[in-house]
């Protein structure tokens, strides 16, 4: 090896052990001044967090594929923001372009993660963020995406390795396509116009008081929870080896199109004109199937109005009862 190229190797071992000290002793004065070096807050929980602006960006969709971590999409009522929960900023990058959020984990030590300069999206988080990798490993990490009823987000593609998926109280209409190799899915008190697509394995899916107009879950190892307050009409419902359960009575088959609860939800609203008119809920969509599990559905007291009458469905869409 040539001199001067010792000299190099010599200079910039140097200077790494230097900047290594002075990390260290950067992160102690912080640590007794109070000052969160790799995250915006420590709130008092224990939870690291750092957040970032969405509307900012107009961001209209996501991307996500991760792994050990939970995402949880969440109403808000002043601005969407994300937020990042107990994940060391050198483990993940995300990026805007053209209104989509693409948010991905990664290897810290890829050359890839110390190049990250870009103005929509996360920036290089520093050496001290390589040296403090195992800061939050005990801790659980998540995705925190919050979400106002005007924000223009349309599309939500979610994929994890490990991780549950929920989503709860937002009335966006969003199409949502959800995966998971390791956990659950939920819906929960929520709303949308779009189509759902949830994909389960090793995990139990939820769709509790849920409003969506077409849902397809497919679920692996796991049961399937539909809790409901609107109609449903059943395109495909199967289980391979367990039983489908409504309100407490086993089924062998569902035939397709049956439509359950049988009576019509509707409710009174008043009008732009300040009038009282009837408005019909249209059947929902639904259409799953459970391999090694069940499916367990229970219809949510429903009290119609007054003056509404109920209407029945005909005696054709009917099912077969094997607890008779």
């Amino acid at each position: 090896m040539k001199p001067t190229s010792i000299i190099f190797l010599i200079l910039s071992v140097v200077l790494l052990a230097v900047g290594i000290i002075i990390c260290s002793v950067s992160a102690e004065s912080a640590d007794s001044k109070g000052i969160e070096l790799i995250c915006d807050e420590i709130d008092k929980d224990g939870n690291a967090i750092t957040r970032d602006d969405l509307d900012a960006y107009n961001v209209t969709s996501f991307e996500i594929n991760m792994k050990d971590v939970d995402i949880n999409v969440i109403r808000t009522a002043k601005k969407s923001y994300i937020e990042f929960v107990n994940i060391n900023p050198a483990v993940y990058d995300y990026k805007i372009s053209n209104g989509t959020m693409e948010l991905k984990t990664i290897k810290p030590f890829n050359i890839k993660s110390f190049i990250k300069l870009r103005e929509n999206g996360s920036p290089f988080s520093g050496l001290r963020s390589y040296l403090y990798l195992d800061e939050y490993e005990d801790k659980a990490a998540s995705v925190n995406i919050y979400i106002t009823d005007t924000s223009n987000v349309g599309k939500m593609n979610v994929t994890l390795n490990n991780g549950s998926i929920s989503v709860e109280e937002t009335t966006v209409n969003c199409v949502y396509t959800l995966e998971t190799k390791k956990g659950d899915i939920s819906f929960k008190d929520m709303e949308t116009k779009g189509k759902v697509k949830a994909t389960v394995k090793g995990g139990d899916f939820y769709a509790d008081s849920a409003y969506i107009e077409a849902l397809d879950f497919t679920v692996t190892g796991g049961d399937a929870h539909l809790k409901l307050h609107r109609q449903c009409r059943f395109t495909k419902l199967e289980c391979d080896t367990g039983i489908i359960t409504i309100d407490g009575d086993e089924y062998i088959e569902i035939e397709k199109g049956m439509i359950f609860p049988k009576a019509e939800r509707a409710e009174l609203v008043t009008n732009s004109d300040g009038e009282e008119e009837v408005l019909r809920y249209q059947p929902i969509d639904v259409a799953g199937k459970v391999y090694d599990g069940d499916i367990i559905i229970t219809e949510i007291p429903y009290e119609a109005p007054a003056d509404l009458p109920e209407e029945e469905i005909s005696e054709e869409d009917s099912i077969e009862d094997i607890s008779e």
